[in-house]
């Protein structure tokens, strides 16, 4: 479930890189903010990227499933960016992060990717809970967009799971190894984590009479059970 991964280049290496940017000849700088907290959830620990991680970013990036769902962007503003453990084994497996951090607006455009290709085990949907929880509380973020390609359905579903909404589809907006594909806009609100549980109360109670039970039922999907 590779997006939007704003590189320039379609293959980088270890000496156009910088571990406090999403990646290679990107404008992007890192935030300035107070020490980022490691975010530990039940499959997955995010830990704020450090030098180290320089040439995982490098291997990841170049992982054939991450090119072949790559989108080309340049980011221009403010990064903040984390590594992806996996809690299995305490193993790294990708990166996620917000670029081009819009203060005013309180919005940033999401991005992640795996270069393990851990599949089916819900890393993605997880790790897009934990780091938009975050983008809302701690950088108080009031809109996380992102972009995918209209194709890949497993990412789309993953990002829905975590609370984005489709916006739009563009057709024909990026040329990939020479044909060209529909990109799939979607968004998450800060308050739509608040919406959902509401709608699905009153949903709940149109269909039965036991309140205690619909309620119950929203806080189990808040937990994302």
């Amino acid at each position: 479930w590779q997006v939007d991964v704003s590189i320039a280049p379609r293959t980088v290496g270890a000496d156009s890189i910088s571990a406090r940017a999403v990646c290679p000849k990107q404008r992007g700088k890192p935030m300035n903010t107070p020490t980022l907290p490691t975010l530990t959830g039940t499959a997955v620990t995010l830990r704020p990227i450090t030098d180290a991680a320089t040439e995982l970013i490098v291997k990841w990036r170049n992982t054939p499933s991450v090119v072949q769902n790559f989108i080309s962007e340049v980011a221009t503003g403010q990064v903040v960016q984390y590594i992806i453990l996996d809690n299995a084994d305490g193993k790294p497996v990708g990166s996620v992060y917000y670029r081009d951090i819009d203060n005013h607006n309180r919005s940033a455009a999401y991005g992640i990717f795996i270069g393990q290709k851990p599949r089916g085990k819900g890393l993605g949907t997880e790790t897009a809970r934990l780091f938009t929880q975050f983008g809302v509380d701690t950088l108080h973020l009031h809109r996380i967009s992102l972009r995918v390609l209209a194709e890949n359905a497993v990412a789309r579903r993953s990002y829905e799971k975590a609370g984005f909404v489709q916006e739009g589809v563009f057709r024909d907006m990026e040329l990939l190894d020479g044909a060209y594909r529909d990109v799939v806009f979607m968004a998450k609100l800060a308050e739509n984590d608040v919406k959902k549980p509401m709608q699905k109360i009153r949903t709940c109670l149109q269909k039965t009479p036991n309140a205690l039970l619909c309620v119950l039922g929203a806080v189990v999907f808040l937990a994302g059970f």
